[in-house]
């Protein structure tokens, strides 16, 4: 009898100022609960010598004095209030309200909805700490996926120097697809990126605007475990046994590329990477797989005029494969995106709008006579849109997808040749191989594994049938062979042998 087992194997003024304008956007997007505007209002005095006494508060820094205050109160009866302008903004001060509006570029603030198979909400925003640096962060989630992006972007001064770090966290749900059965495991998945860019100093928009160096990872983690199930097949001339036990195998990535963004026209701006990534997955039978292959990102950009920008973005590499299209607006855009893992389950897809929350509430300099090439040009203390942009943007290189695949060493094969077996020989729906053995109750004893003592706990005698546990013997290297004696109810005593092949 031959037994073959087959294994299958994401320009600041004053700090009070800003954070608190970026606290109330910040709060109008992520609440949510209805839609909100900021009107930039002051009430009109009735008498002259009132509005000429507010707008001379306002120009000395905002301070009101008690007299002021007095005045004020008797303005708009019924609705106290206090309004004032200066060349910041403008301050209204009611029982009801309070409106803030500064006009500078030291904060942004985006929302958008998705539609799809997976509905979701994306919040993103940024501030600028100083002229040369920038915080942000984009919050991203739907029903079975929530995705964190926090990043720092820093110019050197005038040195022409940009350094940039990210980190990303995911976590979620994704479905896998095992040898007769589908489980949706939980997930989650740590990111990192960190980048170091040199500007062109040249005074033309034109040409090369940057280039530099960028190194990213990242590493996913398996939440989940599912119970091992057996199928036992039967073919004109043997029994296939097949046990999975549905592992999953959580991976990880590195790579790195060098970094360019190219200017060939004042509308039109391409950006792209190129590099190498290696991903790696270790397997329960302690094996490895590692893919190397080249990383390549691109994304174009094109301004049909000054308020109507298209992108288009492709990426490819050994994590994932991804397709983005935008179409942006001053205070809106519309996005569409296609995203494949290393897992065929892995696969997503969606469209969505996000909104500029600071354009909608009149709260941004407009950028008009401003050519694309211009405004997406990095350059120290000179623009902070850009700079801004980016500190809210997810890296292109992060994976959006989970490092994470079937393990394939998980699924064990076993076949059972019927020409091995001596007569009456089954292998029953459980996947035990059943042999009739003399007469009676019969007694297993002296069994060996390669000629050496084995457990006799594979094996067991109901009557005079030999009961062996195939799933239970130990994965041969090459061709074990067994031994065993067995007593009947005659006291008869009978060799049964059988060998195991690595296939």
């Amino acid at each position: 009898m031959i037994i073959q087992p087959l294994t299958v194997c994401s320009k600041s003024s004053r700090t009070a100022g800003r954070q608190g304008k970026l606290a109330v956007a910040l709060g109008l997007a992520l609440c949510c609960v209805a839609p909100l505007s900021l009107a930039e209002t002051a009430f009109e005095s009735s008498r002259e010598s009132d509005k000429a006494l507010l707008e001379a508060a306002g120009k000395k820094n905002g301070v009101v004095d008690q007299a002021l205050a007095s005045t004020a109160k008797s303005v708009g009866e019924g609705n106290p209030s206090l309004s004032f302008n200066t060349d910041k903004g403008n301050l209204n001060l009611s029982q009801s309200a309070l409106d803030l509006n500064r006009q500078s570029d030291d904060a942004a603030v985006s929302l958008g909805f998705g539609f799809g198979p997976n509905p979701g909400v994306t919040a993103a925003g940024s501030v600028l700490l100083h002229p040369n640096m920038a915080i942000g962060g984009r919050l991203h989630t739907e029903s079975k996926l929530t995705d964190v992006v926090l990043n720092a972007v820093g110019d050197l001064g005038s040195s022409g120097l940009r350094l940039q770090g990210a980190v990303n966290y995911m976590t979620g749900k994704q479905d896998f697809d095992f040898y007769r059965s589908r489980e949706t495991a939980r997930l989650s998945q740590f990111g990192y990126y960190g980048s170091a860019s040199w500007f062109n100093p040249g005074a033309s928009d034109l040409g090369l605007q940057s280039m530099g160096v960028a190194l990213w990872g990242a590493k996913a983690k398996n939440h989940s475990q599912f119970d091992t199930l057996s199928y036992v097949d039967e073919t004109s001339d043997a029994w296939v046994l097949t046990r999975d036990h549905r592992l999953i195998s959580a991976g990880s990535l590195a790579g790195g590329a060098l970094e360019l963004q190219y200017a060939p026209a004042e509308n039109l701006v391409l950006k792209g990477a190129f590099g190498m990534e290696r991903m790696s997955f270790p397997f329960s039978d302690g094996s490895q797989e590692t893919t190397r292959k080249p990383y390549l990102d691109l994304k174009l950009t094109f301004a049909a005029d000054e308020k109507n920008q298209f992108a288009f973005g492709a990426k490819t590499g050994a994590a994932e494969r991804r397709i983005d299209v935008e179409w942006q607006r001053p205070t809106f855009s519309l996005v569409a995106f296609n995203a494949n893992g290393v897992e065929k389950t892995s696969g997503r897809w969606g469209v969505g709008v996000n909104f500029d929350i600071l354009a909608l509430l009149g709260n941004k300099k407009s950028s008009g006579g401003v050519s694309l090439a211009s405004s997406l040009r990095p350059r120290p203390q000179q623009n902070s849109s850009e700079l801004l942009k980016t500190a809210m943007t997810r890296p292109t290189q992060l994976p959006s997808t989970f490092l994470a695949k079937v393990d394939p060493t998980g699924l064990e094969r076993t076949i059972v040749e019927k020409s091995s077996l001596p007569p009456g020989g089954v292998v029953d729906a459980q996947g035990n191989l059943r042999i009739p053995v003399g007469e009676g109750q019969g007694q297993v004893f002296d069994s060996q594994r390669n000629q050496a003592s084995f457990t006799d706990s594979v094996y067991k005698m109901e009557g005079n049938v030999l009961v062996v546990n195939v799933s239970a013997l130990p994965h041969p290297q090459s061709l074990d062979q067994y031994s065993l004696h067995v007593r009947d109810g005659n006291q008869a005593v009978w060799l049964v042998t059988f060998d195991t092949v690595k296939q």
